[in-house]
């Protein structure tokens, strides 16, 4: 009989280390695949069910919002998009295959830029799009293919899964969907109004800023320039010291994940409080 239950002991003990195995394996492939909720009290932004980190987030503001600030399609910004998740997974790396760095993991040695040059992500995004647009008839490839003829990858098929999440990031931070980014970022940065709307125009071009006490005010001329604009201080909070973002009278608390109504603001107004 001690037999029996030592063997049924040692038969649970296997399950149960079989069933840990499988939950972690499990967890593993859900986020690396951006479809598991973040653990609690995980600094994180989310769109629908992609969890991006305030790094990647603040990365892909970057590269949407320069196309939007260059007129560029839709197409761009998505190709764009789905390269970098390929390449660094959205995040500006310092290393990579020989001299790879970056978003795009675009090599000096290559013509890209200098080592500094590339690891400024405006920089790194503005050249990729100029590579796009040097390439015939761009536009009427598929996303995979458009982004292999400018990298020229050893895995030519690699950008193809992540053409979904890539479109739906551009529809969010270009402005064209509203309230559907949201962050929680525990950084407490000193808020910074210069250095803020300094981001904003650098990104997305001029507009029209003022400062009241402690809130950045930006106008701009549509409600997807609004929100293009409240997403880029959204995903940029922690370095700007962003407390509250708010337009067409919708509130996000970067403390929080969800957008309110009750903010007073004017036509296409963002107002953007800092710390």
């Amino acid at each position: 009989m001690a037999r029996r239950r030592t063997g049924l002991r040692l038969g649970c003990g296997v399950v149960v280390l079989v069933l840990l195995i499988a939950a972690a394996v499990g967890v593993y492939w859900a986020r690396s695949n951006e479809y598991l909720d973040p653990l609690p009290f995980e600094d994180r932004c989310t769109v629908g069910r992609i969890t991006l980190s305030p790094e990647q987030a603040a990365n892909v503001s970057v590269i949407v919002g320069v196309a939007v600030r260059r007129g560029l399609p839709d197409t761009a910004a998505t190709v764009a998009v789905a390269t970098a998740y390929q390449e660094s997974g959205l995040r500006n790396l310092a290393h990579g295959d020989r001299d790879s760095l970056g978003l795009f993991q675009q090599r000096p040695s290559k013509g890209w830029g200098s080592a500094e040059q590339i690891m400024d992500p405006h920089y790194a995004t503005e050249a990729f799009y100029n590579a796009l647009l040097q390439v015939p008839d761009w536009e009427l490839m598929t996303v995979n293919d458009a982004a292999q003829a400018v990298q020229r990858s050893g895995h030519p098929e690699a950008y193809a899964k992540h053409e979904q999440a890539s479109q739906t990031l551009d529809a969010v931070f270009s402005g064209q969907r509203w309230a559907a980014l949201e962050c929680f970022n525990r950084s407490r940065a000193a808020g910074n109004a210069v250095t803020l709307a300094q981001s904003i125009s650098r990104t997305l071009g001029q507009g029209n800023t003022a400062t009241e006490q402690n809130t950045l005010i930006v106008r701009t001329d549509s409600p997807e320039h609004a929100w293009a604009v409240a997403y880029h201080a959204v995903a940029n909070a922690g370095e700007h010291g962003v407390v509250s973002v708010a337009t067409m009278n919708l509130r996000h608390s970067i403390g929080s994940q969800n957008w309110i109504r009750g903010a007073a603001t004017a036509g296409n107004e963002v107002r953007i409080t800092l710390r």
